[in-house]
């Protein structure tokens, strides 16, 4: 597979998967910052450093063979230019990767994926946590039909250390950023869409203030079934990034954080008793994952449907939550 990669924040974590993955070639880098394209370019055979998207675009125009045509862009850019370099692509009939949030305007959104869905292109939010074999496993226990119901669902994640400035003015707010995440999760895991949310937030960092953003934020859910959801999320936490997602059932407790073995606690006449996975995985390995099932989608030409893409607007303290798509199940 073929790709095109546009970098930013995250890109450096896509970059060394491209590098790693036998399914793609590294064709093209497009960075503002060219002496950085052209640095990172050197390291991966054939492939050319550009200052923009538009170059990419106008040198493969100018292929003959099909076959050594790019197929698939790799968007990990400022938040802010997601929607029109998607566009691009799928006006190009090239299968997108993207980092979310795809758009912070919900017409954008459909707009892409309709798009997506007319050109029959895969058009992929890069929700990656879903690919985490130990959320993996959370979720493929919660579909099991022996352990009972969810009852209570919690995430809480940490993003330490706190990004810069700079990133922060264009990432969104903390919702679209980070909550996006476990509102994604959350959604997946319990196999229900919430008919109610309520959210409360603060800040405590000065600069973040400045942003009229928050650091730390609280988001209650309400789900058809009954189940109940909490979400924590905050920008600080001395012990460094963490993301933990638990659901008290009606006959189990089921934990996974990331990058750890994956635990469930059973009840027994005997009380509980707890059971691991085999080896952890490093947090850019997920992006791995979710790279390679871009790969097959651009092979045979399939439409992968949006990934749970939340409808979460803040402004200091307030969220509402106007329904998503459907995830993948």
């Amino acid at each position: 597979m073929k790709l095109a990669w546009r970098c930013w924040a995250s890109g450096t974590v896509h970059y060394e998967n491209l590098r790693r993955n036998p399914l793609a070639q590294l064709a093209y880098i497009a960075d503002v910052n060219t002496a950085r394209a052209a640095e990172l370019a050197a390291a991966v055979p054939g492939c050319k450093p550009v200052a923009s998207f538009d170059d990419v675009l106008a040198a493969e125009a100018s292929h003959s063979d099909a076959s050594q045509r790019l197929q698939a862009v790799i968007v990990c850019t400022p938040t802010l230019t997601h929607f029109e370099l998607v566009i691009k692509a799928l006006e190009a009939g090239l299968g997108v990767f993207v980092e979310k949030p795809l758009s912070l305007d919900i017409a954008q959104i459909d707009r892409a994926y309709a798009l997506a869905k007319e050109r029959n292109v895969p058009l992929l939010t890069g929700y990656q946590r879903r690919f985490d074999p130990n959320f993996s496993a959370v979720a493929e226990q919660v579909k099991s039909s022996d352990i009972g119901d969810v009852h209570v669902m919690r995430s809480t994640s940490r993003d330490n250390p706190v990004p810069s400035v700079e990133f922060l003015k264009t990432s969104g707010g903390i919702i679209h950023d980070c909550g996006s995440h476990d509102i994604d999760l959350v959604r997946w895991i319990v196999g229900e869409d919430p008919v109610a949310v309520s959210c409360m937030g603060s800040c405590f960092n000065k600069d973040i203030a400045a942003l009229d953003d928050h650091d730390t934020i609280v988001i209650s859910l309400r789900f058809p079934s009954g189940a109940l959801g909490t979400i924590d999320l905050s920008r600080h936490a001395c012990y460094g990034y963490g993301t933990i997602r638990g659901g008290a059932r009606s006959l189990s407790l089921l934990v996974a954080l990331a990058d750890t073995p994956f635990d469930v606690g059973r009840p027994t006449n005997r009380g509980a008793r707890h059971q691991g996975n085999a080896a952890s995985r490093q947090r850019s390995r997920h992006h791995g994952h979710s790279i390679d099932a871009l790969g097959p989608l651009v092979r045979s030409e399939l439409l992968l449907v949006p990934a749970a893409i939340p409808r979460c607007l803040s402004h200091r303290g307030r969220a509402l939550y106007h329904g998503s798509r459907v995830g993948l199940h």
